[in-house]
């Protein structure tokens, strides 16, 4: 027997508000409106029939468990997370220069680590800036 699957998409907007409108939040039809500390939003309040296959409800479950690890993390060591963000900031759809919060940074460095069965990182790792190299090609030579 066949089973039917509804997968509505999951659309995501940033908004950069104005003088008039300075912060949105609520559902409008079927749209949720929110403000986070990376600026206001606006999506689809979706949501699947289907859980997917065995192997995407395992990803699933170890993105899951990177989510679960940080509420076991002590204060000091989100902390130290806290204190890192500065460190990794980006440029957001609407243009604004914005900071991830703690928990954001630990699961954009954690969840891709998980997914390739490395350890969670628990202390926020340093940064450290990298320069590119500066390539000299009048000294390059080929082997034959």
């Amino acid at each position: 027997m066949r089973q039917a699957v509804i997968l509505i998409p999951l659309f995501m907007a940033t908004l950069k508000l104005g003088a008039l409108i300075t912060q949105i939040s609520g559902k409008l039809g079927g749209q949720v409106l929110g403000t986070s500390r990376n600026g206001s939003y606006i999506k689809t309040n979706a949501y699947s029939v289907n859980k997917g296959t065995q192997k995407q409800q395992l990803q699933q479950s170890k993105i899951g468990s990177v989510t679960t690890f940080w509420g076991n993390i002590p204060p000091s060591e989100k902390n130290n997370w806290e204190t890192e963000t500065a460190n990794y900031p980006y440029v957001n759809r609407v243009g604004d220069l914005v900071e991830y919060t703690a928990y954001q940074l630990f699961l954009k460095l954690n969840t891709n680590l998980v997914l390739i069965d490395q350890p969670i990182i628990t202390i926020a790792p340093v940064f450290v800036s990298v320069l590119a190299p500066i390539l000299d090609f009048k000294t390059l030579t080929v082997a034959s």
